[in-house]
C-alpha cells in the first residue's frame, strides 16, 4: 500500500487535480473575455447608422467609400493614417465598414497642456503608395467640428504634417477634410483631440 508519497501529498494532489476542470473553465473565460473586449474595440461601441443590430449580418470592411482625389484613388480600407512625427507611432487610422460606416482606430490624439504635438497626415492610394499632399492640388484641413470647443488647440498646416499646440486642458473635435484644388471632396467622421 505504500506508493512512496506520504499520504497527505496524495490528498493533496487528488484535490489539486479536482481543481483543474475549474481552473481550465476560469481560463477559457477569461480567454473568451479578453477576446470580446479586443473585438469591440472594432465592432462595439458606435453602430453602423442604420441601427441595424442583425449579428448574423456581415459587413466587408475592405469595401469603403471610393474617395477620388485629382484623378486618385485612395486605398479602399485604411486610406488615412495620422503619425506621430517623433515616434513614428500610428495615433489613428480611418477604418472602413462599408459604404456607410466610417470610424477611426486608435484616437483621441492627446496633447500635453503647455506643449505641442506635430503629426504626418498619409494619405494611401489604392495600389498602397503614399498620395504627396500640399505639392499638388491635394491638400488637407482640420476644422473644429461642430458643436466642439473651440480654444483648445491652435493649429498649423505645412502640407501633410500638422502641429498642434494646446491652448486649454480639454477635449475637442476635429475633422480632416481632404480638398482638390480648395474644394471639399471628403470628410471624415469627428477625430478627438484630448489637452491632457
Amino acid at each position: 500500500m505504500d506508493s512512496g508519497q506520504p499520504s497527505h501529498s496524495r490528498k493533496t494532489d487528488e484535490r489539486a487535480h479536482q481543481r483543474q476542470p475549474r481552473a481550465c473553465r476560469r481560463t477559457f473565460l477569461i480567454g473568451a473575455t479578453v477576446g470580446s473586449l479586443a473585438l469591440a474595440g472594432c465592432f462595439g461601441g458606435d453602430s453602423p447608422p442604420d441601427g441595424s443590430d442583425d449579428a448574423d449580418e456581415e459587413v466587408d470592411v475592405d469595401e469603403g467609400p471610393r474617395i477620388e482625389l485629382n484623378g486618385i484613388t485612395l486605398a479602399s480600407a485604411f486610406p488615412i493614417r495620422l503619425v506621430d512625427v517623433e515616434t513614428e507611432e500610428v495615433l489613428g487610422d480611418l477604418h472602413y465598414h462599408g459604404e456607410d460606416f466610417t470610424h477611426w482606430h486608435g484616437v483621441p490624439v492627446t496633447i500635453p497642456a503647455n506643449s505641442s504635438r506635430t503629426i504626418d497626415v498619409l494619405l494611401t492610394d489604392d495600389t498602397g503608395d503614399r498620395v504627396a499632399v500640399g505639392e499638388t492640388d491635394i491638400s488637407v484641413d482640420l476644422p473644429v467640428a461642430a458643436d466642439s470647443p473651440r480654444g483648445v488647440v491652435a493649429i498649423e498646416i505645412d502640407g501633410d504634417r500638422v502641429t498642434f499646440t494646446a491652448e486649454s486642458r480639454a477635449t475637442t473635435e476635429l475633422v480632416l477634410q481632404l480638398l482638390n484644388d480648395g474644394d471639399i471632396q471628403y470628410e471624415t467622421p469627428d477625430i478627438p483631440v484630448v489637452v491632457e
